[in-house]
């Protein structure tokens, strides 16, 4: 079961602020341009500060740049095609302790999409990943009550963490 290999990482004070401060920017960016992400929570603003969060502790864990930052509408029209949250990975955080990785039909088939679970700030439970294509399968279709069903990846099918450095290293050569 991936949650036996999770990797467990903190994040100070300072790393928080800063993830913090990005997702309320990402939030207010969105709200300015009347795009609904960030709706599904009464506070959707936490929506992108979980984001933040999870995608500074992978970063952080591999050693990697956090390169998914904060954009104008502009930029984050053409990143959302193109970019990735964290060198060449995509992130996926929930708040729930059991929470499973979730994949929209858009997303990208040959990333691999990692789990953060947030429930246990300023500690990130990096629970495992999966390539879009793996993911997006019609067994995990969802339909969840927020009007926007997805894929819902169950945990024991995600690889372990500590695998994922080297699939980043594969895929972009």
């Amino acid at each position: 079961m991936a949650t036996d290999r999770s990797i467990w990482v903190s994040l100070d004070d300072a790393e928080v602020e800063r993830a913090t401060a990005s997702g309320l920017r990402r939030q207010q960016m969105h709200e300015q341009v009347g795009r609904p992400d960030g709706r599904i929570l009464p506070n959707g603003g936490e929506i992108h500060v979980a984001g933040c969060l999870a995608e500074f502790a992978v970063a952080k864990a591999f050693g990697l740049p956090w390169d998914g930052e904060y954009f104008d509408n502009e930029r984050w029209m053409k990143w959302r095609l193109d970019g990735h949250d964290v060198s060449g990975i995509e992130v996926r955080s929930t708040r729930r302790h059991d929470g499973r990785l979730l994949l929209q039909r858009q997303d990208k088939d040959d990333s691999p999409y990692v789990l953060v679970r947030t429930h246990a700030r300023p500690r990130f439970q990096i629970v495992g990943w999966i390539l879009g294509r793996e993911g997006k399968q019609q067994r995990f279709w969802t339909e969840v009550g927020y009007g926007r069903p997805c894929y819902f990846v169950p945990t024991p099918l995600l690889r372990p963490p500590a695998d994922l450095a080297s699939a980043v290293a594969a895929l972009t050569g």
